[in-house]
């Protein structure tokens, strides 16, 4: 980012200003420039539609990709979201492209997943050379309301042993000046534990006394003195606890700052009292989160000096102060938080306050500055039912949250959205506090004064396959390379340059898709070797907060967990379901290294009518594999290919309905075509009546079932030599991304549908708003009456940030 030089104004008396002399600070603004144009940061911020789910239901979610000053990033094409679950277990990676650093997709939750504590990651390829810490990685509940049993909160009890930890502000402590010290005091859960304690000096004078403000953090003032050690004396629950307080230099400089004024930050510059006046030559550096560096050099004439910056300077959000002495060596450092105008506003109106069940609602959203410009925005929209899914505002994860704080810092933040929600307490009160979380956690930023990152991985442009063509391991330049699928959709060749390497770069196809790709000499003969590049897969690291929570289970989520059971049995009480027992495991035999795998379906004891191994179906296609084995069971190939499967004694005068196809648990239409017959594991076939019954209305006209190797639990090599000069290739394509349903009741046929318990009543992740312009929002309410919360979430090209919150009742 560009450096820039701005006067900061001096309210006592200094010598002069000047800019930068000295060679380590003009390093230090040039290294920031070099950190910035070697290693741009991206950061992801994943908006859901809701805080905690239930097996069966779907994770939809938008991504927000964003540089440094939380612009959407132009720099990666491809962001990965993984679901993992307590056992460190990637249970689902998703592959999604991004535009300008906007994407979408959802996470289908088979019934199933297994309940508990699960987190998503997000990342892309670039931020794989920083480390996990830079990844987005969010915690939320799944529960399993299909399985007998209740949800419980197993949580253990009893005490758990805390942790005080004392940061002075600025760095350091000098003897004989009097300085802030904020602590942080933390459960082995990883949580802020509340508690109150004194400072206690060497001679066993009590010179301090402190209590906790939010999450177990707080601050007080000392003064240490030569000669003096110091420590703190703990109330606990368990007893006092003694903790030591970091030693005092014995001199130096103190910096405090005061955020609280409306226009400017307020930055006290302390002095050792017997230090020269010579030796005060100081050069105050402020740079923010997107690189910019604001400085001032001043002689102090005084032992202290008050320097103002001007928050017109700075954009919301966190910046670094750094005090540099005549050598220009950094002697203190501090992070604030600046809160500004000028961010997105985001006005949502609806036609009224109060609407009636399966009415329809109009929602207008008006997004504007502060000076009542119109913005160029994005957002993303989610509506959901807050008697069913409760809400904790100061737990949630939000833009702001996440892209000016959590994103900022190390280690876990918690309850990042209390800086931001606004409620009794004074926004000065919830400053402090946001304060003392800066003044304990360290910057997530780049060093300049530490090792740079060994940088691996480049940022992706695009899906591409590449490798080496070689022949008795020399490299074979101008070979000749052909990539294709086997249904002809893509076909592709290219030439090896001369160390044999070849790609194929910009792809877009869907995931589950194989490639035969083949080598051949320039001369066109077959005996050469070909070799793929392959990026291994994220791996899961430690994370200590959340295995530290793993068996705990919020109240709010049991609220839910209780909720989804009472609405099973209401949807037995009205036959739309039949009990089952939901079938966790079957045996199959006849595979290879035949174990006991995962089935998809919930047959629970009851036998499909038909059932199917992989080395069963010897076809390429689904329905030219059943063909013949399933007695009435016949196909029809529609418009664009659409292959639909049917039972001909479901005969009907318009045709007989198409059978419903579910892979791995979730639904996938009538479309047969899009079943990947290497990926299966084993299908399953119900010709209709009770068993059927468990998936819906149209279970009559037959269902299909089937269950992946993926799934299943059996390895599936993406990778495999089918001949001389000739591989099968399964890479990671781009995953399909569905569209939230959104039942129009004005039809007169949707009227009779089922009943309607959505607690994610609307979900739109593409609203567009150009310069200021934002289509109208309709949707309809469901058939249970309580409060439905609106929240809209965006940023504009220049990275401001928006969000709103709105509510409305159903009677």
């Amino acid at each position: 980012m560009k450096s820039f030089v701005v006067i900061l104004f001096l309210l006592y008396s200094l010598a002069g200003f000047g800019q930068s002399r000295k060679l380590s600070l003009e390093q230090f603004i040039a290294s920031t420039d070099s950190i910035n144009d070697l290693y741009p940061p991206e950061k992801v911020y994943l908006h859901l539609d809701k805080p905690f789910y239930a097996a069966g239901q779907n994770i939809w979610f938008k991504a927000y990709v964003v540089d440094g000053s939380n612009q959407p990033s132009m720099l990666s094409k491809i962001l990965y979201v993984d679901l993992i679950n307590e056992e460190k277990q990637i249970k689902k990676t998703l592959k999604l492209p991004l535009s300008a650093g906007l994407g979408w997709g959802d996470i289908a939750l088979p019934d199933t997943l297994s309940e508990g504590n699960y987190r998503i990651r997000g990342y892309t390829q670039w931020m794989r050379n920083f480390g996990e810490e830079s990844f987005y990685d969010h915690s939320l509940v799944i529960v399993n309301s299909f399985k007998s049993g209740t949800v419980k909160n197993k949580a253990q009890s009893g005490s758990q042993a805390v942790t005080v930890q004392f940061f002075p502000e600025g760095g350091q402590q000098v003897e004989g000046v009097r300085s802030r010290v904020a602590f942080k005091a933390l459960a082995s859960n990883g949580l802020g534990k509340d508690m109150t304690g004194y400072v206690m000096d060497n001679l066993g004078t009590k010179v301090a006394e402190f209590k906790s403000d939010h999450a177990g953090m707080g601050s007080f003032l000392l003064t240490p003195f030569e000669g003096q050690s110091y420590k703190a004396i703990v109330s606990l629950p368990e007893g006092e606890k003694t903790f030591p307080i970091p030693s005092a230099a014995k001199d130096g400089y103190v910096i405090s700052v005061n955020t609280e004024p409306q226009d400017k930050i307020l930055i006290r510059i302390t002095a050792t009292p017997t230090a020269p006046i010579d030796d005060r030559e100081l050069t105050v550096a402020v740079k923010t989160y997107d690189g910019s560096i604001l400085q001032s050099s001043f002689k102090m004439t005084r032992q202290f000096a008050d320097v103002a910056i001007s928050k017109g300077e700075l954009k919301t959000g966190i910046a670094q102060l750094t005090l540099f002495d005549k050598n220009d060596m950094a002697v203190a450092e501090r992070l604030v938080f600046t809160r500004k105008n000028g961010d997105l506003n985001i006005s949502v109106q609806s036609g009224k306050d109060a609407y009636s069940k399966r009415e329809k609602v109009k929602l207008d959203i008006a997004p504007t500055f502060e000076d009542q410009s119109q913005a160029i925005a994005s957002f993303s929209v989610a509506v959901t039912d807050m008697d069913r899914v409760g809400v904790k505002e100061d737990d949630e994860t939000t833009i702001f949250s996440e892209l000016l704080v959590k994103s900022e810092l190390k280690g876990f933040v918690e309850q990042p959205n209390y800086y931001f929600t606004r409620g009794a307490e004074a926004v000065k009160l919830k400053q402090k506090h946001l304060d003392n979380l800066l003044m304990t956690q360290g910057w997530r930023r780049l060093d300049w004064t530490k090792n740079k990152p060994k940088l691996s991985l480049i940022p992706e442009k695009g899906i591409s396959i590449s490798g080496t063509v070689s022949r008795g391991g020399s490299p074979v330049a101008g070979g000749k390379v052909t990539a294709f699928t086997p249904d002809g959709g893509m076909l592709m060749d290219t030439v090896s340059n001369s160390k044999g390497w070849f790609n194929f770069d910009n792809l877009v196809f869907p995931d589950s898709t194989r490639f035969i790709v083949q080598g051949r000499t320039e001369k066109s003969k077959a005996n050469v070797q070909i070799k793929l590049d392959q990026v291994s897969r994220q791996s899961v690291g430690n994370d200590v907060f959340f295995a530290s929570r793993k068996d705990e289970i919020p109240d709010l989520v049991q609220t839910y967990g209780k909720d989804i059971k009472e609405e099973l049995a209401e949807l037995l009480k009205q036959g739309l379901i039949t009990r089952n027992n939901v079938l966790n495991e079957v045996v199959v035999k006849g595979v290879k290294d035949s174990k006991t795998l995962t089935n998809s379906s919930k047959l629970g004891n009851s036998p499909a009518d038909y059932t199917f191994r992989s080395e069963q179906l010897s076809d390429p296609n689904l329905a030219f594999a059943l063909k013949g084995k399933v007695l009435g069971f016949d196909f029809h190939i529609g418009e664009k290919g659409v292959v639909t499967g049917s039972l001909a004694r479901n005969t009907m005068v318009s045709g007989p309905p198409a059978m419903e196809l579910f892979v791995d648990g979730m639904p996938m239409g009538t479309d047969l075509s899009q079943v990947n017959m290497q990926d299966v594991a084993y299908v399953e076939v119900l010709k209709g009546g009770a068993s059927a019954a468990i998936y819906g209305g149209k279970a009559a006209a037959g269902i299909l079932i089937v269950t992946t190797k993926g799934y299943a639990g059996i390895s599936n090599n993406n990778v495999q030599t089918d001949a001389q000069g000739i591989i099968k290739y399964l890479p990671q394509g781009y995953t399909v991304s569905r569209t939230f349903y959104s039942p129009d009741y004005a039809a007169p046929e949707t009227q009779k549908a089922k009943a309607d318990f959505r607690s994610t009543i609307y979900w739109n992740p593409d609203i567009f708003s150009d310069k200021g312009v934002v289509k109208p929002i309709e949707f309809y309410t469901a058939d249970r009456p309580g409060i439905y919360r609106v929240v809209v979430e965006g940023l504009d090209y220049k990275g401001r940030l928006g969000r709103s919150v709105k509510t409305f009742t159903v009677q």
